[in-house]
């Protein structure tokens, strides 16, 4: 199998990456061994949430916090990429969002505060539809919660937003009669929220504590593939705001985001190669060649490309593995640059952690560089998302805004390495 750009990574920065390599109209393979931990993340895109990150105040203003970063740490992935590089990217990311029927609100100018259903509120840049809407001038706030629904507390949640936001709120149940027998996780309350049925007994039971001003906080829960429809419905029939807030994985708007995204790039010619561990195969001095997909079933074969673009995640997403004294990159054996002890300090502290910042350091064209003498590694191979070095995405607060990003930039650059003659 051939392909133009080679994606190996089916997260945000990965399907990014592939989307960005094709629109510049080269044919392009995304091979995963799983989902990604997009499916499981809040759905929020956050560019950079905390600026100065030992301050821990919210960046009302993510563009200027950019700005200030870049000149501040030039080994930052945000810094490699440059300003007009992130506007692009966000930019693409919002008319896609458009074009697979998710469009996300916000920009690279503004942070908003997304309410969760821990009770806090949190930066976010690039919001879902259903997620967001300015409650600041709220007449009232109606927190519901599900009595099948598993850790979503509507009592503590309105307890704890009560001193961040300036209208009064309230809480209560609603009982939906879904007949499982146990208690639901988030994703299979959206599935039963489907249900036609299921919508007109939320909106019956919620009716009669809405009046003028108020504002609906719900877990998210309103559908999986019908979500806007839904949403729609249930604020037209209520005559209010309906907010979604994020819950504890599984995240549906995470699942929302990554499902469409891949439908969209399925429906436009990208190949999926789904459950496949890859590792490299061959290469000709500093190019890449082709990786090999399934060593050791029996039924492994070859997947050939003229550029590559590794975005397999950091440690949680298993594209860095923390082994006995050293991290590994497990794909490519790209040399991996950390420093010791991994875990040095307070875990939950406001101080950027070792184990955080491992990566592969890049140069501005995010090709691999050896950690002791700065050469590219391979010329044809480009690095987006938690594989990279040099941030700390928890602290900051920009997890999802590097991954959009440089997983943007990375298909870009790879989309450019077609002149080679390895293919």
């Amino acid at each position: 199998m051939n392909f133009d750009v080679v994606v190996i990574g089916a997260g945000l920065s990965g399907l990014s990456a592939a989307s960005a390599a094709l629109g510049r109209g080269k044919s392009v393979a995304i091979v995963a061994k799983g989902s990604g931990n997009l499916s499981s993340a809040s759905g929020h895109i956050q560019l950079l949430g905390h600026y100065p990150p030992e301050a821990q105040g919210h960046a009302g203003n993510p563009e200027e916090a950019i700005k200030t970063l870049i000149r501040k740490n030039p080994l930052h992935p945000y810094a490699l990429l440059g300003i007009e590089r992130i506007r692009d990217a966000v930019a693409r990311f919002l008319k896609n969002s458009e074009s697979f029927g998710l469009p996300y609100g916000g920009s690279l100018l503004e942070n908003r505060l997304i309410p969760t259903s821990a009770g806090t509120l949190i930066p976010a840049a690039l919001t879902p539809p259903s997620s967001w809407r300015d409650f600041s001038e709220a007449s009232e706030i109606v927190v519901a919660g599900f009595k099948e629904l598993i850790d979503f507390y509507p009592a503590f949640v309105a307890e704890s937003l009560a001193s961040r936001c300036k209208a009064p709120l309230k809480h209560l149940w609603v009982e939906m009669g879904t007949g499982a027998g146990r208690g639901l996780n988030s994703y299979d309350m959206a599935l039963y929220m489907e249900k036609p049925e299921a919508l007109k007994s939320l909106a019956s039971q919620l009716k009669p504590h809405v009046k003028e001003g108020t504002f609906i906080f719900i877990p998210a829960v309103l559908g999986v593939t019908g979500h806007l429809a839904l949403s729609e419905s249930l604020e037209s029939g209520l005559g209010c705001p309906v907010i979604e807030l994020v819950t504890l994985p599984p995240s549906v708007p995470g699942h929302r985001l990554a499902e469409a995204f891949r439908r969209h790039l399925l429906r436009r010619g990208v190949e999926f190669l789904w459950g496949h561990d890859a590792v490299l195969e061959a290469c000709n001095g500093k190019r890449c060649i082709s990786l090999e997909l399934g060593r050791g079933t029996g039924k492994g074969f070859s997947l050939k490309g003229r550029a590559f673009v590794l975005a397999t995640g950091g440690v949680l997403g298993e594209g860095l593995m923390v082994l006995p004294g050293k991290i590994e990159e497990t794909v490519l054996g790209i040399p991996v640059h950390y420093q010791k002890p991994f875990a040095e300090g307070d875990f939950l502290g406001s101080r950027e952690l070792p184990l955080a910042m491992a990566g592969i350091k890049v140069n501005k064209a995010l090709q691999p560089l050896s950690p002791e003498t700065g050469e590219v590694l391979f010329e044809n191979v480009h690095v987006a998302g938690r594989t990279l070095a040099g941030y700390d995405p928890y602290l900051e607060k920009s997890d999802s805004g590097v991954a959009l990003a440089t997983g943007y930039a990375a298909g870009l650059n790879a989309a450019g390495e077609d002149s080679s003659d390895d293919h």
